[in-house]
C-alpha cells in the first residue's frame, strides 16, 4: 500500500503534505508498514471532528489493491521477488 502514497491520500481524503503525514522513507525502509499507515490515517483526521474519523486500515486494502498502479509496485524489490517466486511456482505447476 505504501508504494503509492498519493493513492492512500486519495482514499482517505486528505490533501496534507507528505511532510505533515511524516512520510519520509521509501516503502522498503519502513519497518512497520501497518503502523505507518495507521499514523498517516491518524494525522489525516486529527483536525476533524471525532464522528468523521471512521476509517480503519482494513477498509483501505480492497480499494487500494484494486486501483494501485502495478508500475509503482515494480519499483519495490520485495514485490519483484514475490512476483518471481509466483512465476517459478506456476512454471513448476505447468501453468506457465
Amino acid at each position: 500500500m505504501l508504494a503509492d502514497i498519493e493513492l492512500i491520500k486519495e482514499e482517505i481524503g486528505t490533501s496534507k503534505s507528505n511532510e505533515i503525514l511524516k512520510i519520509t522513507s521509501k516503502p522498503e525502509e519502513i519497518s512497520d508498514p501497518k503502523f505507518k499507515i495507521d499514523e498517516i490515517v491518524r494525522i489525516s483526521f486529527e483536525d476533524l471532528h471525532k464522528r468523521r474519523r471512521r476509517i480503519e486500515l482494513n477498509e483501505l486494502y480492497q480499494p487500494i489493491g484494486a486501483k494501485i498502479d502495478l508500475n509503482k509496485l515494480q519499483q519495490i524489490p520485495s514485490y519483484l521477488k514475490f512476483k518471481k517466486g509466483v512465476e517459478e511456482a506456476f512454471k513448476k505447476l505447468n501453468y506457465l
